[in-house]
């Protein structure tokens, strides 16, 4: 009889080297809101094969071996930024990942809508009124009166809807308020 052996293998797979750079650095990058940042991967081994981008597990863009994306960063927030490559039969999948900070550096824009600045009050109950808008959400607003501090709203600012304080003076005089 005709008899031969049987062998079993096991292929494994070359490691791979993704990197990932922000703005030419390979760390964590913090920068300021309504700054563009590079955003590049670049697969150095294999040579050839397709690399993703994504940030906060959306894809931005893909393409092989090396992949650019120009981003302006608009919104102030944490980003998690990946470079990937997934790997095929002969290559293990290999990625590299940092997070970007993106500062609020602008501050928020205060719109006071009633009463006016620098009116007289004859009764000394007032109920001021403004509008918050900004990028974040907004802790606080604190109302100073005639250059002092005089409260602050106890509940979450609530972004584009109009809100009060509510005050009383033991005075009849023009008021200054911010």
């Amino acid at each position: 009889t005709n008899q031969s052996s049987q062998f079993s293998y096991e292929v494994i797979k070359n490691v791979t080297a993704v990197n990932l750079l922000l703005d030419s650095i390979s760390d964590n990058l913090t920068v300021d809101e309504n700054q563009i940042v590079n955003i590049t991967g670049i697969l150095n081994w294999p040579i050839t094969g397709n690399i993703r981008l994504h940030e906060n597990g959306s894809l931005l863009r893909q393409n092989t071996s090396s992949v650019t994306w120009y981003k302006n960063y608009t919104t102030p927030g944490l980003y998690f930024l990946n470079a990937s490559y997934l790997g095929n039969a002969n290559y293990a999948a290999s990625s590299e990942s940092f997070y970007l900070t993106v500062a609020d550096i602008f501050a928020p824009n205060v719109t006071i809508t009633f009463p006016p600045n620098a009116t007289s009050d004859p009764d000394g109950i007032v109920t001021y009124t403004y509008v918050v808008k900004d990028s974040n959400d907004i802790a606080n607003c604190s109302l100073f009166i005639n250059g002092s501090f005089d409260q602050f709203n106890a509940t979450p600012v609530i972004k584009d809807v109009a809100q009060t304080f509510s005050a009383t003076y033991d005075f009849n005089r023009n008021i200054s308020w911010q």
